[in-house]
């Protein structure tokens, strides 16, 4: 993964790094420092957080972070279940395989959507989904996008067991399209765009993810143990990130800029993905349902044995706490 870091701030953060792992978590009760350690990954996702840094945000609020890029989804939850990290984002999927396979996390607060995020990227001479049936299509199992994609050709009639799947991960999938050994690809941004950017003479965007069908939410999940031991720097967590989600959306140009200096995008590139989610911070009725549809899907599927008790792991009370007017229509 490509960072845009000091080579001393690099050495630092891995010394730091194989102390942690050398001594293992801190006990409980430990000091309410603001001390943090959390992750995001080079998509616009992370534009908050590095706003944050840059801007001084997080020091503002006391807070002393380390970011570790790249670990999110599974790779991030599974350092928050082995202390290795305080605070990770992912979206829905891993969110639930993770936390029903036993990681003790709570999740305090959304910090994006989809925004059209997935795209049906098909060859030209493919004119609607339902040419789609017979047809080698590739989208990667267990993910929000095969949620979504599932749900989008069932809301038109369309069997997904009646396409050729082909199951692949995004950095193998995109080039599987670009050389024509598959006749469509679903997958989120930024790959569809790649491959256009790549073979766009070829292919054409057939459909785009809408709200109506599904559009992922993205969860801020934290180690219990920190949200038992160190409530306030938790809270201060939370007010610095809204700040730096408003910043975000009220100043496109810095947040492109930001993007653009830590995934070394090109200027086009990181205008572009400023579209690909909304940025905010929130929990909402909405947003509690959609949890549980795709828990119930996944358990349909048999990636999970049980839904999660997400009365027991999504604790609203931090967010209420720094920002009320962003916890509306809540179940509990």
């Amino acid at each position: 993964m490509m960072r845009e870091r000091s080579w001393i701030r690099e050495m630092v953060g891995i010394a730091a790094l194989v102390l942690f792992l050398a001594v293992g978590p801190g006990p409980a009760g430990a000091a309410d420092d603001g001390a943090v350690r959390f992750s995001t990954e080079p998509t616009s996702l992370g534009i908050p957080y590095w706003l944050a840094e840059d801007k001084g945000i997080f020091k503002k609020h006391g807070l002393k972070t380390t970011n570790t890029m790249g670990h999110t989804a599974l790779v991030g939850l599974r350092a928050i279940g082995s202390g290795q990290l305080d605070i990770s984002f992912q979206s829905d999927p891993p969110t639930i395989s993770n936390i029903a396979k036993g990681i003790d996390a709570i999740i305090v607060a959304a910090t994006a959507q989809g925004n059209e995020s997935m795209k049906l990227v098909a060859k030209k001479s493919i004119k609607s989904p339902k040419d789609l049936i017979g047809k080698k299509v590739t989208w990667m199992g267990g993910t929000g996008g095969e949620f979504g994609f599932i749900k989008f050709l069932g809301n038109r009639g369309i069997d997904y067991k009646k396409l050729d799947h082909v199951n692949l991960p995004p950095p193998e999938a995109a080039p599987t399209m670009v050389k024509g050994a598959v006749e469509a690809m679903w997958f989120w941004e930024p790959w569809p765009r790649k491959v256009m950017q790549l073979k766009g003479d070829a292919l054409h965007i057939l459909a785009a993810s809408k709200a109506s069908d599904y559009e992922p939410n993205f969860h801020l999940t934290v180690r219990r143990g920190f949200a038992r031991e160190k409530p306030k720097t938790l809270k201060r967590f939370l007010q610095a990130l809204i700040e730096a989600t408003d910043m975000a959306n009220a100043d496109p140009a810095a947040a492109a800029a930001t993007f653009q200096k830590v995934t070394r995008s090109s200027a086009a590139d990181a205008k572009a993905a400023l579209n690909d989610y909304k940025l905010k911070i929130w929990l909402d009725k909405s947003y509690y349902d959609t949890l549980q549809e795709v828990s119930a899907f996944k358990k349909k599927l048999g990636h999970i044995k049980q839904i999660p008790d997400w009365k027991s792991i999504i604790d609203p009370s931090f967010l209420r706490a720094v920002a009320a007017s962003r916890v509306t229509d809540f179940p509990y």
